[in-house]
């Protein structure tokens, strides 16, 4: 009864605006207490209970007080109720212990916290046996999740960890270890068991990282199977390195598979019918979807369910190149593979100079053109798969300037690629839900029936968009040559691979 929906959305509105503006990161349960204690704040001092005073430190950052003042003039403005300047500070210093602090950011200016870090990994890899000195990105962990943690228990700013009996549970050891050492490295400081515990995940996923003998089998799927879910594949392979078999599927493929093979299954889309546990994430993973991964993992090992240490993974095996290897096969396989590359290289087209009223009027020029090429086969039908595919998540590459919309329709003839660079940019919905300026329209369209080999070829096409720096750039010129080039290079490393395989 205390809290007035209408209200607390004004303050949510508040911060998400300024949040996104600034582009500021807050870890899930610190967005929700900031939200709380803004909102908290204004209820209190509408109702007379005030701050009379609040102890005045220098190393409040302009910074924080800037957003606070910007997020309580965007309330005030919608609520006509007004606070002081001191609960404005203590507003700021709550914000600072919320920050979510990027290693770059704060590595030179935490000298003494650096080697604080060293000597507290260096007797925790003393008590448990295990050299962990050597693992860059524990320390680079510690050192973006300390500064905010240490703020937040010098200004007695309280932390909720919810998972902490559940990692009491899981590392027994390691949290007693790590309680100790804390208490010896950090002398003039108290760490509650809330933060011990955050704590105890970073060593916790750094030992899961050594046991290189883990072998998943996960299933990635996405609408289609052919464009964001390669992407997903190529950014898991990086990014969870103990994923060592991905197979791809379309939502239509993955209904008529026994889903209890795979460890694990992602998709780029929310499914609500599915039965079975996956795991939504964006295409191009965010960190908090690597960290939300590799702490799904990290719980499944310990669990009863399955023992990954002792677990033999079998290769996925695909149609292409399969049954008996003769010559002739080879051959056959390879001069369709050929037909395949050849096709979708033929209906590649780079569109410049293009102008509409939306971005809507681009995509249907394009598809217009993909019909006088005779590559689909009407314009209506694909052009609304096309929106409807937007709908269901959005299609703005992060980070770029790019665009994928794709399909796979009984529409459509052939394997095409193509591009629409525009010369006024609009706004669209990001992989990962963010608004984001685009100026390149990438078209990929394939037929309702694809071979596995014709899957891989469209799916190598979403991959190498995102390859590199070098490959966004190279896919957001405009430049025919180039992008043609670049394609053909990786096509000629896929058939090399190919063929090197067998």
């Amino acid at each position: 009864h205390y809290f007035k929906p209408a209200y607390l959305n004004v303050v949510q509105n508040a911060v998400n605006t300024e949040l996104e503006e600034k582009k500021i990161d807050l870890a899930d349960s610190d967005y929700m207490a900031f939200i709380l204690q803004v909102y908290i704040t204004y209820q209190r001092y509408s109702k007379g209970y005030r701050l009379q005073d609040v102890d005045h430190h220098s190393d409040l950052e302009e910074s924080d007080i800037a957003f606070v003042q910007s997020v309580c003039h965007r309330i005030e403005n919608e609520i006509k109720n007004e606070i002081s300047e001191l609960e404005k500070q203590y507003l700021a210093e709550y914000f600072k212990g919320s920050k979510v602090q990027s290693a770059e950011s704060v590595y030179d200016d935490n000298v003494i916290t650096s080697r604080n870090i060293k000597h507290l990994i260096e007797l925790v890899s003393q008590k448990i046996n295990v050299d962990l000195t050597s693992d860059f990105s524990l320390f680079q962990g510690l050192l973006a999740h300390l500064k905010p943690s240490i703020f937040r228990i010098r200004k007695n700013l309280g932390s909720y960890n919810p998972l902490t009996e559940q990692i009491k549970q899981q590392y027994p050891k390691l949290f007693k270890v790590i309680t100790d050492v804390t208490q010896r490295v950090f002398k003039d400081l108290s760490f509650p068991d809330d933060e011990i515990a955050y704590i105890v995940l970073h060593f916790g996923a750094s030992l899961e990282q050594r046991q290189s003998n883990i072998n998943l089998h996960a299933l990635v799927v996405c609408p289609t199977g052919i464009g964001a879910s390669k992407m997903l594949e190529t950014r898991l392979r990086k990014e969870i390195p103990c994923i060592t078999n991905i197979e791809i599927s379309s939502i239509k493929e993955m209904k008529t598979k026994d889903l209890d093979q795979y460890d694990l299954v992602f998709s780029t889309v929310r499914l609500p019918w599915a039965k079975h546990t996956y795991i939504y994430v964006n295409p191009l993973l965010s960190k908090e979807d690597v960290k939300n991964i590799e702490g799904y993992i990290n719980s499944y090992i310990h669990s009863d369910q399955k023992d990954f240490r002792e677990k033999n993974v079998k290769p996925i095996e695909t149609d292409f190149l399969s049954g008996p290897k003769t010559l002739d096969n080879l051959m056959d396989d390879v001069k369709y593979m050929y037909s395949s590359i050849s096709t979708l290289l033929r209906n590649l087209k780079v569109y410049t100079g293009l102008n509409g009223e939306d971005y809507r009027g681009i995509i249907r020029l394009m598809v217009e053109s993909c019909f006088q090429q005779d590559i689909i086969k009407n314009v209506d039908s694909i052009y609304r798969r096309l929106l409807e595919r937007e709908k269901i998540a959005g299609l703005g590459i992060p980070g770029t300037n790019m665009a994928l919309f794709h399909c796979q329709d009984q529409g459509v003839k052939k394997l095409a690629f193509q591009l629409g660079h525009l010369d006024t940019p609009f706004i669209l919905r990001g992989m990962d839900e963010k608004p984001m300026s685009v100026r390149n329209i990438l078209l990929l369209l394939a037929p309702e029936e694809l071979t596995p080999i014709q899957r891989e070829i469209m799916s190598l096409v979403s991959s190498t968009i995102i390859e590199d720096n070098k490959s966004i750039l190279i896919f957001s010129s405009a430049n025919e040559h180039l992008i043609r080039e670049k394609l053909e290079k990786s096509f000629y490393q896929f058939i090399k691979n190919k063929i090197l395989e067998e």
